[in-house]
Formats: structure tokens, sequence, C-alpha cells
């Protein structure tokens, strides 16, 4: 399990590692450009590759920046309290975190910083023994963090830019597509309540009504998904497939909010699994309110977090039946 979140962590760091650099020496994303053979979106230009990174979109790369800082922040907390609990490891996950989110300026997606924040402030709360003092210790640390921030605008123009896109949220461009997206689903789910329209056919939908007011031209901008996980799965699937997909979402939720708690004073790894597991299943809920999660990258990393829920599932009846331990 250890070895499998080390391998999670290099892959995802290493977009946080290359934002920084990008930016740094802009100079050097002409390889990531020719490799791609153009520029990708969110970019537009070799000054501002490093808002992708190395990959094709810069929401994947919000992705990739999402999943190191809740590696980093699991880690933080994993070292703060409970057997094994090292204060070295816990600056050094401090240090890795504050990359994290130097990286989520520079790459500017709000969805993805704003789950992911989320998220974490979640798990801070799930594994507490006194929940109203980590609520406040949560509210503090964000509002210190925006107080920062805010000062740091006026001399780094990516703060400023993120400031002005949390400002504009709701009547920009890309909000106004996704109310349109939402809608559609919305129509769609009406036309075919209980059984749904048929799994992806969300897309073919959007082909015809609303690709003609809102693609650019490429193949991959007129068949794209709702935006929204759950109105996809709703008018996809109709009632019955909701039912059973927010079931097996639920279920597996609660089985790991569980095991957070059994694993919280017991060996450092374990408990750090159990957390990270339970951060990602929250985030690819959150970020499914206004991302495409069950459709895109994020689904490979909820999948290896109900891989992780199913080992220590596993673990924890090895343990009743006095059973040795899984490496």
């Amino acid at each position: 399990l250890m070895t499998a979140k080390k391998l999670l962590f290099a892959l995802s760091f290493t977009a946080v590692i290359a934002t920084i650099l990008f930016y740094v020496f802009p100079q050097l994303y002409s390889f990531v450009y020719k490799f791609y053979g153009y520029f990708p979106p969110g970019t537009g230009s070799i000054a501002n590759g490093y808002r992708a990174g190395l990959s094709s979109h810069y929401s994947q790369n919000g992705i990739f920046i999402a999943i190191a800082l809740m590696i980093s922040a699991c880690e933080y907390l994993a070292n703060s309290r409970g057997a094994g609990a090292n204060k070295r490891s816990k600056w050094k996950s401090f240090f890795f975190a504050a990359c994290c989110v130097v990286a989520f300026i520079l790459n500017g997606k709000r969805g993805s910083i704003i789950w992911s924040i989320l998220a974490i402030g979640c798990v801070c709360f799930f594994i507490s023994r006194d929940k109203a003092a980590t609520i406040w210790k949560v509210l503090l640390a964000v509002g210190i963090l925006l107080v920062l921030m805010q000062l740091l605008s006026e001399s780094v123009p990516q703060i400023e830019t993120m400031i002005e896109r949390f400002g504009i949220m709701g009547n920009d461009q890309s909000s106004l597509h996704r109310l349109a997206m939402w809608s559609l689903a919305i129509t769609e789910f009406c036309r075919a309540p209980v059984l749904g329209i048929g799994f992806l056919n969300y897309r073919e939908s959007y082909d015809t009504h609303l690709a003609p007011l809102f693609a650019t031209g490429s193949i991959a901008d007129s068949r794209l998904d709702a935006h929204n996980i759950y109105l996809q799965v709703l008018c996809e699937t109709g009632v019955i497939g909701f039912i059973v997909f927010m079931s097996f979402v639920l279920l597996a939720l609660i089985t790991t909010i569980k095991l957070a708690g059994y694993y919280s004073e017991r060996k450092k790894e374990l408990r750090l699994v159990a957390i990270l597991s339970l951060c990602i299943q929250i985030y690819f809920m959150l970020y499914g309110l206004s991302g495409n999660g069950l459709y895109d990258l994020t689904f490979c990393f909820y999948a290896f977090s109900l891989a992780m829920s199913a080992s220590l599932y596993i673990q924890r009846r090895r343990e009743r039946k006095g059973i040795g331990q899984l490496k």
C-alpha cells in the first residue's frame, strides 16, 4: 500500500514540479509544445505553458496538482497524531503542500483547488476528536490563506488573475457554458426519467443541441460531458441507475469513514492510507458537482482510493480473526 502511495505521489508531484519549472524557465515548455504539436487548452503560448505543465489540458494538470496536495496534506495529518507521529516528516509534508498551493495558483483551475481544499477540511473533521475546534482551525487556516493571497495579489499577477476569476464566477463564459450543459442534462432526464437516454449518450445530445453554440470547431469540443456527474448519470441511466450509482458511492464513503476512525490511532502507514482514501473519495464527489470526474482522469484516482479502502477492509477483518497484517 505504501509503495502504491509513493508511486501516486511521484506521478502527481511531477505535475507540481513541471508547473513551477515552466513558469521559471518558460523556454523549456517548447519541448512539450513540440511533443503535442499544439498549445494545450488553457495555455495559448509558450509563455503560459506552465498552466498545463506536462498535461494535454490545464484541467488535467489541476487534477494532478490536487492529488499531490491531498497526499501531502494527509501525510501531514498522519504525522500529527497517533502512533508513529513524526514531526520532521510532518514539516516535510507541509513544504510539499506549500509547493502544491503555488502550482495551483499558477495553474489557475478554480474547481480543483476549491474541491481539494474542501476535501482536506472534511477529512480533518471526520478524523478529529473535537469537531468544533477542528472547524474553527480549518476556517482560520482558510482565512489566513485568503488574506495572504489578497496581499500578494498586488505583486503576483497569477494570484490577481485567480482572484478575478473567482470574482466573475457565474457570469463568465465558462460558467454560462456549464449552466447550459446542466439545463440540457435536466431536459434529457425529463425525456426518459426511469431508464435514461443511455450511458454516454449525453455527448450525442450535446453535439446536437449545444455544440453549434459553444464548440470551437474540434471534434473533442463537439462531444462534451455535462460537467456534473450527478446530472449526467441521472439523464443517462435514469432514476434506477442513479440510485444504484449513489448507493455504491455512499456505501464506499461510509465504509472508508469507519476505517479512518478505526485506524486513526494505529500504525501510521495504515492511518495514512485510510485518510488518503477518504480524502480522494470526498474530492471525487465534490469535483463531480462541476467536473467530469466519472469520465476523465479523476476516476482513475477514485478507483485507486477504492482499492486502498478494500485493502484496509480486508486487513481489518484479518485483525479481527487474529491473522497477520497485509504488506
